[in-house]
Formats: structure tokens, sequence, C-alpha cells
């Protein structure tokens, strides 16, 4: 099953994942989800946020797990929770809407009318000081209600809904509705109900189903009631934009590299510089949170530098090998001769260090190419700085006839002293059609170590 967030993409370029590594996040075992997974807990009223948290690591036995979005101890409702790895994801979620059920009391029973009118008023854009007491400093700021309203009234008694920007507080709302209406109101309880996607009818699970599920699977070997509780971790960033990357380019990424153009085959649509985007394997499996420094057409139309810098890792190191050469991206043609063409290839996508790497020139077109000139053949130059020419006269055929092809190694080529480093190459291929027209292609090959 495809991630909503991974529905529609524009493709970049083409690649093929290697089933050795990684996992297809929706073929998680048990194991991997309590490291790589979400869940969204009812908290009961009473205990605080981080005491639920404690209860639930006794619970499952983890280490490890976070919560998003702390609920006051006589507040009840949604709290996601992320296992292992994933609290790394939670992050996405506290500045996304929250939605809250709160029954309340106003002193004296007002009019439909006023009551409707007031909230209209405290809908939209409002001012706020946080209680006497709360754990932030107590400053006037802005906080948008994006929806107020009424589901039920019993005389005095208020059930309401209010869907509101991150760090509104509700019983503030309550205070300032019944300053406005003059007697003063009250709020008796209150449920969250939603943060960001995430709402309670998606499959909200309590303590003591959790513990009862975790049980049966220590117990019975059973996984079933487990597995239904905890979602992938991928859920959590269903509303950032998104970006495919090769297995070549992840284990990289989660050692701290930033992502380069070679490494990046589907894109959203409508990417812009700044977006904070989820940067996934070809199996769907969350890699990182990144920052896009290219927009979606500026990532389309280049062939090297960096599109994304790295915020957040999620996958932990080493889940994919290590690469060290990886990722050809062809270029179009830049000089164009009917009837001639040319191509420039490395053997594979994937090379060992101090593994020999060897690169082709491939007449591709229906007439012959001629390297008559010293400046035509192959050129690799290192953006880095370091610029390696061609090979001598001696090493290039003065023709090379439609479908044959010269195969080069990269000692061959390279300055006396110039190594392969870590970074982008890029590889040209020149040469002249019968007629004298040059015809040229370039590709672009990025070097991990």
């Amino acid at each position: 099953m495809t991630l909503k967030q991974l529905e529609n993409l524009i493709e970049v370029d083409q690649d093929i994942t290697d089933d050795a590594y990684g996992t297809y996040y929706d073929k998680r075992t048990i194991e991997q989800l309590l490291n790589y997974g979400i869940i969204l807990l009812d908290k009961p009223p009473g205990p605080t946020s981080h005491e639920t948290v404690a209860w639930t690591k006794r619970i499952l036995k983890l280490p490890k797990i976070g919560h998003s979005g702390t609920l006051d101890p006589q507040v009840s409702g949604v709290l996601p929770l992320g296992l292992g790895e994933a609290t790394k994801a939670l992050g996405v979620l506290l500045f996304g809407p929250k939605e809250y059920h709160a029954l309340g009391r106003v002193h004296s029973l007002p009019s439909k009318e006023k009551l409707h009118e007031v909230i209209e008023l405290l809908t939209g854009e409002i001012y706020q000081k946080p209680p006497q007491r709360s754990a932030v400093v107590r400053q006037t700021r802005t906080r948008t209600i994006y929806e107020f309203e009424v589901l039920e009234q019993k005389e005095r008694l208020l059930l309401t809904r209010v869907l509101c920007e991150a760090g509104t507080y509700i019983r503030k709302l309550y205070y300032d509705l019944g300053e406005i209406l003059g007697p003063g109101a009250t709020m008796i309880e209150l449920r969250r109900t939603r943060v960001d996607q995430f709402r309670e009818t998606d499959g909200l699970v309590t303590l003591h189903e959790l513990a009862n599920a975790f049980a049966l699977w220590e117990e019975k070997k059973d996984d079933s009631k487990l597995k239904s509780m905890i979602q992938p971790v991928e859920h959590a960033l269903s509303e950032l934009k998104s970006v495919v990357i090769r297995d070549s380019a992840i284990d990289a990424m989660c050692h701290g590299a930033q992502l380069a153009i070679p490494g990046i085959l589907q894109i959203s649509p409508n990417l812009k510089k700044g977006d904070i985007v989820g940067i996934y394997t070809q199996k769907g499996e969350a890699v990182a949170l990144a920052e896009a420094t290219m927009s979606g057409q500026e990532i389309q139309d280049a062939v090297k530098g960096y599109a994304f810098e790295t915020k957040r890792i999620i996958m932990a190191p080493n889940t994919y090998p290590k690469k060290y050469l990886i990722d050809v991206k062809n270029t179009s043609q830049l000089v164009y001769v009917e009837g001639a063409g040319i191509s420039v290839v490395t053997e594979k996508f994937d090379f060992k260090k101090g593994e020999e790497i060897k690169i082709k020139i491939i007449n591709t077109g229906t007439v012959p190419l001629i390297f008559s000139d010293a400046s035509y053949g192959l050129r690799i130059t290192g953006l880095s700085g370091i610029l390696m020419y061609t090979p001598t006269s001696a090493q290039v055929e003065s023709e090379l006839k439609p479908n044959d092809e010269i195969e080069f190694s990269w000692d061959q080529i390279k300055n006396d002293g110039d190594d392969a480093l870590e970074g982008l190459y890029k590889i040209s291929a020149k040469g002249f059609d019968p007629a004298g027209d040059k015809v040229e292609r370039s590709t672009t090959v990025t070097i991990w170590k």
C-alpha cells in the first residue's frame, strides 16, 4: 500500500531498490515497529503526560519513548507516542492544529444570539496570556482559533468543539468567553480529539489495551493485536512534502550528509525553497527530515549541487550499505547534430572504495564520430576544484563507428596525484561528425566514501 504522501510525485530519475536491505514500511516485523512506530494513546485524566510515557515504557519494556504535545494532568485524549527512532519524527506534530472538546458552564444563561456573537468574536486571530499556573512565561501572544462551535447546550452547560493553533489555552478561552458575556464561565472538563492529522477515530489505544496486547505477544507469540495498535512512523509525516532517494544515497544521509541532486528520484509537486520535507527510501521508509535549498523546478533542471539540508535523521545508520561511487544522471545532449549521437556511462552504479572505476563512450548515432583534437574525447571535471583532462591521443581512437564504444579506467584519465575524492564530478564526452559538427554529452557522478 502506497503512503498518501508518496502518491503523484514528480519523477526526476529512475532506479531500483535492493530488497536485501531495509524493509517495506508496511511489512515491518513487530520488533521493527517497536523501534519505528507511533502509538495514538488515549491518555486518561489524572497522570501527567510524562507519567503516562513512563508507564508505557514499563508496559512495552522499551528504553526510549517520547510524546508530542503535553496534556495537563486533568485533560484526556490523543497523546501521540513515538517508539525508539520514531521519537525523532514527533517534532513535526508540535506545530500542527489541535482539536478539543470542552465541557463548560456559563455563570448566567445567555441568549442564543449573544452566545453565538461572542463565539464568533473569539474565532480567528485572538490575543492570549497564559494562565498564572503555566510552564511558560506569561506574555501576551496571538493564537488562531480556526473553528469554535457549540455542539450541545443544556441550560448553563455547554459542550463545545475548538480547532485551534498549537499553544492555545482552552481554559483561558473559556475564561475570555465568560468575561465578554459578563457573568463569567468555567471550563469543567477537556478532551483532546485531534493532533495535526491524527484524530481520536484513528485507532486510539488505552494503557490497559496496550498492556493486554503486549502480554499476548510476549506469552503466546501472537502479535496481531499489538501490531494493530502501532502505526508506521511515516504516518506522522503525511502532511509534509516528500522526496524519494536512491538506495545509494541513504547511508550517507544517515551519517549527516546533505542530499545532492544525483541521489534524488522523485519529489512532491510545487516544492519550494525552504520547505521542510520527509526523505524516503524506495520502500517508503522515512530516512530524515530536510529543508529544501532549491525549488522543485531547479532540482529537475540541475545536474549537480546540494538540494536538501538535513535537519533530523530518523533512520539508524548502517540500515543500508555504505556506497563509494554511485548515481549517474545524464543531461540532454548539449549539441544536437542530425544523425550523430554520443553517450557516456559507467559500467554500474555502485562502487566500493578502491574498486576500479570504468567509463565508456558509446556512439549512439548513425554516423561515425571523429576525435581529431586533443580536447575531444573524455574529460572529468571535479566540482571541488580538481580538474582531470582528456586521455592522451594514443588512448583515443581517431574514429568511433556507430554502436562502437571506447572504455577507460579512472586511473587512465586522472592527472597524477588526483584520487577519486568524495564529491561531485562531471564527465563530458565530445566528438565530431564527418561534417565537422561537434556533438557532446555529459553526465554527473557522485562519489560517496
